[in-house]
Order: C-alpha cells, then structure tokens, then sequence
C-alpha cells in the first residue's frame, strides 16, 4: 500500500515525510542543542588551563629541539608560578641542558628539578 506524500493543498511533500514531523524534528534539535549547551558551561568540569598547558608545549618544545636529551622520558609540569621537570635523564649534562633549555622558554617563572640520572 503506497502512502500519499501529498500536502492538503495537492503539493508534493519534497521531502517525503508528513509536516507533523516539522515541529518534532525542530523540537529534538533545539533540546540537543540546548542538553550540550549547558554540558560545556559546567562550573564543576575542571579543564587545564590555557595558559598552563601552553607553557607545557613549550617548554616540551624546548626539550626535544635540545640535542642529547631524551624529551619523552622528561616530564614537565607547569603549576601556577612554577614549572617542574621530572622523569630520566642520561648523565648530568643532559639534566644541565634540559634544566637551561627549561629556563628559557619559562617565561621568568623557575623551575623545580625532580629528574633523576639513570644509572
């Protein structure tokens, strides 16, 4: 059995779908749309801030354009007024090298050592 797609004036629907479904279709949109909307203004979700993590990039940046050290198995952590680097490095040297490379892109802020020389 074949349904007519017609409108009550005798147009076709283009669509082919009746025009109660208009509303309900708007309806689900706008509840989505407002259901995400209120997901990202959470004051609870806590989320990085901008600023701390662009001081991570760099200073990670800094690291792996360092020759001699190892950057992934260098941690850095930029907290508030501080950034910290921990994980491994070779020998002294390279804790020397990351430690200066570190300072200069730290933006005046200093830098906590907590890596340690593997042996």
């Amino acid at each position: 059995m074949r349904r007519d797609l017609r409108r009550p004036n005798g147009e076709a629907n283009r669509l082919g779908y009746s025009r109660l479904l208009d509303p309900v279709l708007m309806l689900v949109i706008v509840v989505a749309l407002g259901q995400g909307g209120c997901a990202s203004l959470d004051p609870e979700v806590e989320q990085s801030p901008t600023v701390e993590a662009s001081e991570q990039a760099a200073v990670k940046l800094a690291l792996v354009e360092v020759l001699g050290v190892d950057a992934a198995a260098v941690s850095v952590a930029a907290d508030g007024d501080t950034v910290t680097l921990g994980g491994f490095v070779a020998n002294e040297a390279q804790r020397n090298e990351a430690l200066a490379a570190a300072r200069r892109v730290a933006m005046g802020k200093p830098v906590v050592d907590e890596m340690q020389v593997r042996q």
